[in-house]
């Protein structure tokens, strides 16, 4: 039933009931008042629903930007500037001194391992590629990390053969100490939620340290691992390996002397 029928009911429904309260006095025809009952109720042939009045948004809309101001908010968006700098000094080969401590313990575990890191997209992004021992099993890791010129926060992913979580972080870089802070959140099965805070600091072009933290609930916030990485000595290329560089440059000659035909 339509809400005007509603109400148009309990208009009738009151008119009988003042009727009924009348009844002694005036006694009206019974008759009358059921025509007056029908004709509240059922509304005027002619009558047409009334348009819904559209709701206006609160306070002025929006204007649209134009083409040109898209387009140049996009490129600025993109483009590379002091944050993706600083990456080149993490770029290459790494060694890993790993030390980790169990809940409870005072004493670390330590363990080994390796990082290559890749400057990717035109060096907006570093990403990581991990290699290690953690408590006696084999460790593999791998992560991208930017800097977002839109939301103006350091952010990165993590993934690992010991989960099979994405972890998501973001963070800020202080220059006065080249220290980065990175926050996260994963959830662990039986432990609820883990915040995490990694503290990575920049000691120069080839040496950095990240410190990470664990806090879950209202528990003070504890260090759980220590990484220290040191730039890989680059090796020599082994006699094979040379000799067929050798061999490739003397191709390279013959193929310039090769006439072409043109």
């Amino acid at each position: 039933m339509k809400r005007s029928n509603v109400i148009c009911l309990f208009a009738g429904v009151g008119l009988l009931v003042g009727a009924a309260a009348s009844f002694t006095t005036a006694q009206p025809d019974l008759k009358d008042v059921k025509k007056d009952v029908k004709k509240a109720v059922q509304p005027a042939k002619d009558a047409k629903p009334t348009a819904a009045t559209p709701s206006q948004p609160a306070g002025d809309a929006k204007k649209m930007p134009s083409k040109e101001e898209l387009d140049a908010a996009w490129m600025k968006a993109m483009e590379l500037n002091e944050h993706h700098e600083r990456f080149k000094v993490m770029e290459g080969n790494w060694d890993c001194a790993m030390k980790f401590w169990e809940p409870g313990s005072t004493e670390p575990q330590t363990g080994a391992g390796s990082m290559t890191n890749t400057l990717i997209h035109g060096g907006r992004y570093i990403q990581h590629e991990f290699k290690g021992e953690f408590m006696g099993m084999a460790f593999t890791g791998s992560g991208v990390f930017g800097y977002n010129n839109v939301t103006q926060k350091y952010e990165g992913t993590w993934c690992d053969n010991m989960s099979t979580a994405v972890m998501f972080s973001t963070g800020t870089y202080d220059e006065a100490t080249k220290t980065y802070t990175i926050n996260g959140e994963f959830e662990m099965t039986g432990m609820g939620k883990i915040k995490q805070r990694d503290v990575t600091t920049v000691t120069d072009n080839n040496k950095h340290t990240m410190v990470m933290y664990h806090q879950m609930g209202t528990e003070p916030e504890v260090k759980v691992m220590e990484l220290t990485y040191t730039r890989a000595k680059a090796t020599e290329k082994s006699a094979t390996d040379a000799t067929l560089d050798k061999a490739r440059k003397e191709v390279d000659k013959l193929k310039d002397k090769i006439p072409t035909g043109k």
